[in-house]
């Protein structure tokens, strides 16, 4: 039989090209479901600002960011963990039994977080100087749980590379936060509906997510024994891998929550409402353009370094930095140009002073860091998670000292 070398040329060519034109095919759903979800996102802003006092915007977020750190303390670096090995526990046929123990380390890691943030929320007043009171505690609960079950499936589905699934639960979630919380605060205009207003939203995610995900979920997991194959594997790369993150975490926490905190102790939570209304301006399409592309570029190249393609992960990397380079300096000129009529579209009247510079500010920071997360998730490909510890401890202290 012979062999038409024009005819394996093409076949080559093709199989070339597919890796491309699922990338292009990827690309596009994301930019699409990144613009819908920052629509819904400024949307739902204009409506908080209209609905919520300063003081009450400012006290939610206060609260929310304190939930956030334990999320990244304890729960993230099990996200870590699970993103970054369930390639390789998939193939050696252990997903479910991967996923199961991402299951139960987070819950575990979530319930540590809830006893610590009702601990730490019954001493802490309010700006009236009242106790939080127990429906607020209930929320935060809630909050910290949905949070940790929603995550270990959207992680899933991330290093799976379901981007359809992934990309339009991320909108669905900007879309249920901005109808729910906006319904709620019609009537509860206060801090205590809008926390509780996302617990919600994470309940229902939970639920569509254990609707489509193409694999067992949550009533599946919790009934499948435990497999020994599973368990040693995930604990071992938890400490080795995303123990490192626990104080990155913190540090990082710091660097991007720590000037609210400051802002809080000397003027207060009305002055951290105005600032935070422009902050989530500007944070919003620089979070939104990072997270895109670690959607698009992230489980590529650590796929690529799995699979020991180096020079792959090389290229992947490279398109990846230069993409953020480009959209983050196309960001700034939008801000500086169009500011203050995004101001006057986006914010109710006792938001808008000093909007402008503050989204200035806020965007120029968020560039770097986002540039600081293209580079830090390339050294995480490779398993450096350790050497990160300094540089982001000098950027969180440097953050609160400015501040």
């Amino acid at each position: 039989m012979s062999i038409d070398p024009l005819r394996l040329l093409r076949a080559r060519a093709s199989s070339l090209q597919l890796p491309s034109r699922q990338l292009l095919r990827s690309g596009v759903l994301i930019v699409v479901g990144n613009v819908l979800t920052i629509l819904f996102r400024v949307a739902a802003l204009r409506i908080f600002t209209h609905l919520m006092s300063a003081g009450a915007y400012g006290a939610a977020n206060l609260v929310l960011g304190i939930l956030a750190l334990g999320f990244q303390l304890l729960i993230q670096p099990v996200a870590s963990t699970q993103l970054r090995y369930h390639t390789e526990a998939s193939r050696a046929g252990r997903g479910d039994a991967f996923t199961i123990q991402a299951l139960r380390w987070t819950l575990a890691a979530a319930a540590v977080v809830a006893v610590l943030c009702v601990l730490g929320f019954s001493l802490w007043p309010f700006e009236t100087g009242a106790s939080v009171g127990a429906g607020m505690m209930a929320a935060i609960v809630f909050w910290i749980v949905g949070n940790a079950l929603k995550t270990v499936f959207a992680v899933r589905l991330h290093a799976e590379q379901r981007i359809s699934i992934y990309v339009w639960l991320r909108v669905a979630e900007a879309g249920l936060v901005a109808v729910i919380t906006s319904s709620a605060l019609l009537f509860f205009p206060g801090a205590e509906a809008f926390v509780w207003s996302q617990a919600v939203t994470f309940a229902v995610l939970i639920l569509a997510t254990s609707l489509v995900a193409p694999w067992p979920t949550l009533s599946a997991f919790l009934r499948v024994a435990e497999r020994d194959s599973g368990a040693q594997p995930f604990r071992a790369n938890l400490w080795r891998y995303g123990g490192p993150f626990l104080p990155m975490a913190g540090l990082t926490w710091l660097a991007n929550m720590g000037d609210r905190y400051v802002l809080a102790a000397l003027l207060g939570a009305g002055a951290t409402g105005q600032y935070l209304a422009a902050f989530t301006i500007a944070s919003t399409g620089f979070i939104l353009a990072n997270g895109a592309m670690g959607d698009l570029f992230r489980p590529k190249l650590f796929d690529a370094e799995t699979t020991g393609a180096h020079r792959h992960a090389n290229r992947i990397f490279a398109v990846w930095l230069a993409a953020y380079i480009g959209i983050s300096l196309c960001g700034l000129a939008a801000i500086a140009l169009l500011g203050r009529w995004i101001a006057w579209l986006l914010l109710a009247e006792p938001y808008r002073a000093h909007a402008v510079e503050i989204m200035l500010w806020v965007g120029f920071g968020y560039s770097l860091a986002g540039l600081v997360q293209v580079l830090t998730n390339r050294m995480f490909s490779l398993g450096r998670s350790t050497g990160l510890l300094l540089p982001v401890a000098l950027g969180a202290f440097a953050d609160v000292g400015f501040s």
